[in-house]
């Protein structure tokens, strides 16, 4: 028995229903990958060899267990093998199960159909790259399925709320409700955006909590720490989270975020601090940090300063 998005489930139970499937010979279900972090996982021998190419074999798999299982209970992978490897008192080896070729990982995507050379920006885009931190895939697509890819009821609440954090106001019922990437970016209200269209649009809960917190980390790095690397990596990072470029406007009581554009870019200024004596340094590095954090401005920017 394991525990999956707060669902207790009996692998027993799924692997009896496929046995029921008059396409397969044998199978066997599992739930890899960390605690909270598991998916479901079948493996599965088919009756005719001949099915491996066969696209829409999975889905009647799937479609055949939705008449007697609950969704939550539906693996999101499922994998075909030609036989089942056993050990030496001839169970079967789970350990020799073969990984899932999952849509979202760099291997199986090399040999899915593509996305008729569609190219993912603005919401799409932060949602994929949120989403392929979120779950530990490479490469999700837009027509891939948050919950076929490992999601569950827990993950999808994560991702609502870094949307959200990220300008996208999507709601649970949007992630439920869309059968891929691109469906749930097509949710976002018309005029909300994130790829440099400079319109206001209202801030989301997190933003109204966050927008007046000032913080400053300090990081130790090596010596040969090198800031252009740096700039140049931050600013990617900006690109994928534009949150990070957010603005704030006020008009009467409310206040908006805007995004002011790719042209703004972090500057990762090298101060030179060695001639200094230890006691002197670290005094002066506290009062670096106070200027910086006094120069930062949610309204007319720079909201994020970095220097080395």
């Amino acid at each position: 028995q394991v525990k999956i998005g707060g669902y207790r489930i009996e692998l027993g139970e799924i692997e009896h229903a496929l046995g029921a499937h008059p396409e397969l010979l044998n199978a066997v279900v599992s739930a890899p990958g960390e605690r909270n972090r598991q998916r479901l996982v079948a493996h599965v021998v088919p009756a005719d060899p001949g099915t491996r190419d066969d696209p829409d074999f999975a889905d009647r798999l799937r479609a055949h267990l939705a008449t007697t299982l609950p969704s939550y209970m539906i693996p999101s992978d499922v994998v075909l093998i030609d036989a089942l490897p056993l050990s030496a008192n001839g169970k079967v080896d789970r350990s020799a199960l073969p990984d899932p070729r999952r849509a979202g990982d760099g291997e199986a995507t090399a040999n899915a159909p593509q996305d008729d050379g569609e190219e993912a920006t603005g919401a799409l885009l932060t949602l994929l790259v949120l989403a392929a931190d979120l779950l530990g895939v490479n490469r999700p697509g837009p027509r891939d399925n948050f919950f076929e890819l490992g999601g569950d009821s827990i993950m999808g609440v994560q991702l609502v709320g870094r949307a959200n954090a990220e300008g996208i106001p999507i709601t649970p019922q949007n992630l439920f409700e869309s059968a891929t990437f691109l469906a749930l970016s097509q949710a976002v209200p018309a005029g909300t955006e994130t790829d440099d269209t400079g319109e206001a649009v209202a801030l989301t809960p997190h933003q109204r909590l966050a927008h007046a917190q000032v913080g400053s980390v300090l990081l130790d790095v090596p010596d040969t720490f090198d800031p252009v690397p740096a700039g140049r990596a931050v600013n990617a990072l900006a690109d994928r989270h534009p949150a990070l470029r957010t603005r704030v406007r006020t008009e009467g009581d409310e206040r908006f975020a805007l995004r002011p554009g790719r042209a703004e870019d972090f500057d990762v200024p090298e101060i030179d601090l060695a001639a200094l004596p230890d006691d002197v340094r670290a005094e002066a590095v506290e009062e670096m940090i106070g200027e910086m954090a006094g120069e930062l401005d949610i309204e007319a920017g720079p909201a994020v300063k970095f220097a080395v």
